[in-house]
């Protein structure tokens, strides 16, 4: 469980009732910008501009689908390779939805997308994101690919079955195992893995994913880090899409596994 403090902060004179909305909702004390008495953590910032997280003496961090849905040039996709050829408004869950990346890309591309979420501060990113894309704030494809997500608040391992109709794939990214030869990650980033916590009920999730699924589950992993679930007795991965330093391994339902 987090040990993060937060609080809401509100940026502008103007966004306060929005602001005192947040904090009423979330359960948090309320901060102004010019406060010098902070002891939280973490602040979510609420500005004209939307909703950000920041970390005390952080950067703040944000959703944004417009930047989102901006497609790299050259290279291949290897998200949409590992979740396959989707049927038009094919039922995907996001069952670890984070900032909602893959899952925003998913709906561009005409899925119909349930993002999960359990952190509520993360969620209200994601809430707000979602509020601006439909308003029309992030651009057009962003307000197509915002009317097929819903999102989901609380444990992915209990609201997966009741998903109808049940979806076609299951993405889950859990956060990545600490490495002993990586470097130590900068204070924000640190602060925000303490925040999501360490998943370690991923490899539950996993197996809550392999009852649902009617096509296949797709688990983002570190390129070298073992299987999820390795040793617990769950089925090992029937095929894997690579990466540089990631990679996707792939899952057969239960109702299709051989």
């Amino acid at each position: 469980m987090s040990t993060v403090s937060a609080a809401v902060r509100v940026l502008e004179p103007a966004m306060r009732p929005t602001a005192e909305r947040w904090a009423q909702r979330l359960g948090l004390p309320l901060e102004s910008e010019a406060s010098q008495m902070s002891q939280a953590d973490v602040a979510l910032e609420v500005g004209a501009a939307g909703l950000a997280l920041r970390p005390a003496d952080g950067s703040p961090v944000r959703v944004v689908p417009g930047a989102i849905l901006v497609r790299p040039k050259g290279g291949r996709d290897n998200l949409l390779r590992a979740v396959g050829p989707l049927t038009p408004n094919a039922a995907v869950a996001d069952a670890t939805a984070g900032l909602g990346v893959d899952g925003w890309r998913l709906a561009a591309r005409g899925a119909e997308v349930t993002m999960i979420e359990r952190v509520p501060l993360i969620a209200a990113l994601l809430e707000d994101a979602l509020a601006r894309a439909r308003e029309g704030r992030e651009g057009e494809e962003a307000r197509r690919a915002g009317e097929r997500v819903r999102l989901l608040v609380g444990d992915a391992c209990e609201l997966l079955a009741g998903l109808r109709p049940a979806p076609a794939v299951v993405l889950i990214d859990p956060m990545y195992p600490p490495s002993a030869k990586r470097a130590l990650p900068k204070k924000g980033m640190a602060l925000f893995r303490d925040l999501v916590g360490g998943d370690e009920d991923a490899p539950e999730l996993l197996a809550a994913a392999l009852e649902v699924a009617t096509a296949r589950v797709v688990v983002k992993r570190p390129r070298r880090a073992p299987g999820l679930g390795e040793g617990t007795g769950l089925p090992r991965p029937s095929g894997s899409v690579l990466g540089t330093t990631t990679r996707y391994d792939l899952y057969a339902p239960r109702g299709r596994a051989s």
